[in-house]
C-alpha cells in the first residue's frame, strides 16, 4: 500500500465496526477481513471491532490488533436481550470515544443504530445483499443513518426501489485479494494437492447451498454436456446452508436420478475455495439474482474463464465475450451451451481467462480500504 493511502487509512479517526457473525459464511465477512487486513498497522489501535457473537472472527481481529469486544444480541424475538445488546454498544461507543459507527451488515444496524444514537454518534450500515419489501430489510431503513453502502449497483437500486432514498446511498463494490489469488499454483499443482484427476477437464462451482444459487441448474446443464463428451468432472463446492438443510440432500439425489455418480464431485464446504478454482478449467455462477459475486472476481483473478447469469452483480463485472460469458438465470440450454463453447474452443477459454484477470485489477483490496476510509471520515464529518 502507497505512503498517501497508509496515511487516508482510519488517519486518526476512531471508527467503531459492529459485526452481527464472528465466523466465516459469505462475501460479507471475507469482505471485513479484507479491510482489517488493510488496516496500516499504526493505524489499528484506532479501529474498534465488535462482534454479537463469539467466534473465530473475533478471535482473529483481536489477534490483528483490532480493539475487539463481544457484546452478545441473542435471539431478535428477545426483546429484554436486543436492549442489553443496544444499552452495550452505547456504552462501547462512548467509553472508547468512537467518532462513527458502520455497521458491516443490516443486522448489526438493529443494535448499533440506536446505540448510536443514544450517544449521538453519526451511523452507517452495509445493504451487502439485495432487499426485500418487509421483515429485517425494512426494520434496519426505517433506523437514522447517514448513510448505506451497497455492494453494488444493483443493490442500490433495489434498496431505492424498495424503500425509497431514507439516507445517502453509496456503492461500493467489495474487495479481492489478487495478489494472493496470482500467487496460486498451477492447475495441475491445485489439482495433486487436492487429490483431483490430471486428465478431465473440470468444470466447477463454488456457491453455499441455497435455491437461489442455482446448483440444481448446474446439475441439469452437467447432463446435457456429458452427453456428448464424457472426459468431464463437475466439482460442487459449497456446503449446506441452515436456512435450506434440505437442499444439499435433494442434490445428491437429483445427481443420482440424472446418472451423474463419478461424474459429480460434491466437495463440501472448503475453507480454501480458491485452491478449488484453480484447479477447475472453467468455473461457473448460476445464481438467480446476484447481488455481487465475490466469487466471479476471485475466478477472474486466477485467470479462469467464467459463466454467469445476466442479472444484477455479474452484468456489472463481466462484460459479455469480452471478459467472461452471460447466460439467462435458469437456462439449462444456455448455460450447457456456453461451458460448452469454452470447451470446445480453448483459444476462447484462454483468452477470457487473460481478459477476466486484468478485469479483477479493479476490485483489488487497496482500493476497498481506501474508499470503506474515506466513507467512514466524510460522515464523520
Amino acid at each position: 500500500m502507497n505512503a498517501a493511502l497508509a496515511e487516508r487509512t482510519v488517519g486518526g479517526l476512531r471508527a467503531g465496526i459492529v459485526m452481527p457473525l464472528a465466523e466465516q459464511r459469505g462475501g460479507a465477512e471475507l469482505a471485513l477481513v479484507h479491510y482489517l487486513a488493510g488496516v496500516e498497522r499504526p493505524r489499528r489501535r484506532e479501529t474498534f471491532v465488535c462482534y454479537l457473537q463469539e467466534g473465530p472472527l473475533a478471535q482473529w481481529s483481536s489477534a490483528a490488533g483490532f480493539p475487539t469486544a463481544v457484546i452478545p444480541s441473542g435471539r431478535l424475538r428477545e426483546p429484554w436481550s436486543a436492549l442489553r445488546c443496544i444499552y452495550g454498544l452505547s456504552r462501547w461507543l462512548k467509553e472508547n470515544g468512537i467518532r462513527v459507527v458502520v455497521s458491516w451488515m443490516p443486522k448489526a444496524h438493529l443494535y448499533a443504530g440506536p446505540a448510536a444514537v443514544l450517544v449521538g454518534v453519526p451511523s452507517m450500515w452495509w445493504q451487502h445483499g439485495v432487499p426485500r419489501n418487509g421483515g429485517l430489510d425494512l426494520a434496519v431503513t426505517l433506523l437514522p443513518a447517514r448513510r448505506v453502502l451497497a455492494c453494488s449497483q444493483a443493490a442500490a437500486r433495489a434498496q431505492r426501489k424498495v424503500f425509497g432514498q431514507r439516507a445517502e446511498l453509496l456503492t461500493i463494490y467489495p474487495p479481492v485479494d489478487v495478489e494472493q489469488l496470482g500467487r496460486m499454483g498451477t492447475v495441475q499443482q491445485s489439482r495433486a494437492a487436492l487429490g483431483l484427476p490430471g486428465d478431465r477437464l473440470i468444470v466447477g462451482i463454488v456457491a453455499r447451498l441455497q435455491r437461489w444459487k442455482g446448483v440444481h441448474i448446474f446439475l441439469e446443464a452437467a447432463r446435457e454436456l456429458l452427453s456428448k463428451r464424457t472426459d468431464l468432472l463437475f466439482v460442487i463446492v459449497g456446503g449446506a446452508h441452515p436456512l435450506e438443510p434440505d437442499y444439499a440432500a435433494s442434490l445428491e439425489q437429483r445427481a443420482h436420478e440424472l446418472g451423474l455418480a463419478g461424474r459429480v464431485l460434491f466437495s463440501g464446504y472448503q475453507a480454501n475455495a480458491a485452491q478449488w478454482m484453480a484447479a477447475m478449467d472453467v468455473v461457473v455462477n448460476a445464481s438467480f439474482g446476484e447481488p455481487f459475486g465475490m466469487v466471479i472476481i476471485e475466478a477472474m483473478a486466477l485467470g479462469k474463464a467464467v459463466v454467469a447469469t445476466r442479472l444484477d452483480g455479474p452484468t456489472e463485472i463481466i462484460t459479455d465475450g469480452a471478459d467472461g460469458l452471460l447466460v439467462t438465470p435458469g437456462s439449462v440450454a444456455e448455460l450447457a451451451g456456453a461451458v460448452r463453447r469454452l470447451i470446445d474452443e480453448p483459444e476462447l477459454r484462454a483468452a477470457l481467462g487473460r481478459a477476466g484477470r486484468a478485469r479483477a485489477e479493479a476490485y483489488a483490496v487497496p482500493r476497498f480500504v481506501m474508499e470503506v476510509t474515506s466513507s467512514l471520515q466524510e460522515v464523520a464529518a
